[in-house]
């Protein structure tokens, strides 16, 4: 489930979907990511997704829009929403720190979005969790 996330996190998609390709019961799913990650699919999704855009915001100069696009958001509203959520802060803020060169460094990757998200994006007990599968 974790794979066909990260592989997945990009398109739009419901769980409900995922478990039904994958033959397995939305139950079954949920208790199964509760024990091995401590959250459900969907909080997975969501976590995946921001964390991947605070990367995309912080290294890469695509628009907003684009970069709420490639992290599977098709409505700007809920994109912003769900930024201001996880941070505390509107994403556009990420990038006035960026200006000020205080953004991140991306080491070269300009080109390259296709990072393990689970290495680098997760840290603490989930990031030890997701590195062991």
């Amino acid at each position: 489930m974790i794979d066909y996330i990260t592989h997945h996190y990009r398109q739009p998609f419901r769980i409900s979907d995922m478990n039904h390709e994958l033959e397995i019961s939305d139950s079954y799913a949920r208790k199964i990511l509760q024990k091995e990650i401590g959250m459900t699919a969907q909080e997975y999704l969501n976590h995946l997704r921001m964390f991947k855009a605070q990367w995309l915001l912080r290294n890469i100069d695509y628009t907003i829009t684009r970069i709420a696009d490639m992290t599977g958001y098709s409505n700007m509203r809920t994109f912003y929403r769900m930024y201001e959520k996880f941070y505390s802060v509107p994403c556009s803020y990420m990038r006035t720190l960026k200006k000020k060169g205080n953004g991140g460094n991306n080491g070269g990757r300009e080109n390259n979005t296709e990072d393990d998200s689970r290495e680098f994006f997760f840290t603490g007990e989930i990031g030890e969790k997701l590195r062991e599968m």
